[in-house]
């Protein structure tokens, strides 16, 4: 049975995923919606992770594109993103590690497993991401969300596929 603290862990991370779906629409027609959302899920009180690069696979077009990057090191301060978003949003057009995440552009990853697997070590490689791990989940149109991610001290992964998935509700831009 899980210790009392690790369920209060998991009852606070669920709580704050339940809270990013409005904050999400506060942002309505906000091109880096997908930023706020990976910074939110990378935060200390949801998932803890050191950095956290989010691709789109595009199997139609052959491409696989970094969409946004988020590493602690570089986070935004004491300010909440959320209501400062025009910071937020400079800060980020600023931030070294989600403009490398940016500039990612690669073939679709058509191979299956092993393909993948070779592409996200290369990946993780190239953007400094130590002892990392990748989550994938399909998308609308054909597409596959990829994380490729660094934990933190008190990562809790078997809750990341409740999260990841709103990023598929941000626009790519």
């Amino acid at each position: 049975m899980e210790d009392h603290e690790t369920l209060k862990r998991q009852h606070a991370i669920l709580h704050y995923l339940s809270n990013i779906p409005p904050k999400i629409l506060s942002l309505h027609g906000a091109d880096n919606v997908t930023e706020f959302v990976l910074h939110a899920l990378c935060d200390k009180s949801c998932f803890d992770l050191k950095r956290a690069a989010y691709f789109v696979d595009n199997p139609d077009f052959n491409c696989l594109k970094g969409v946004a990057g988020c590493a602690q090191d570089e986070c935004f301060g004491d300010k909440c993103a959320w209501q400062n978003p025009k910071d937020f949003s400079s800060h980020m057009q600023s931030a070294s590690f989600n403009q490398q995440v940016r500039d990612v552009m690669r073939c679709s990853v058509n191979g299956g497993t092993e393909a993948m697997k070779a592409l996200t070590e290369e990946v993780a490689k190239d953007l400094v991401i130590h002892n990392f791990s990748v989550y994938s989940w399909p998308m609308k149109h054909g597409n596959h969300g990829v994380l490729v991610y660094e934990k933190g001290d008190n990562s809790l992964d078997h809750l990341i596929p409740n999260g990841v998935c709103l990023l598929g509700f941000c626009p790519i831009f």
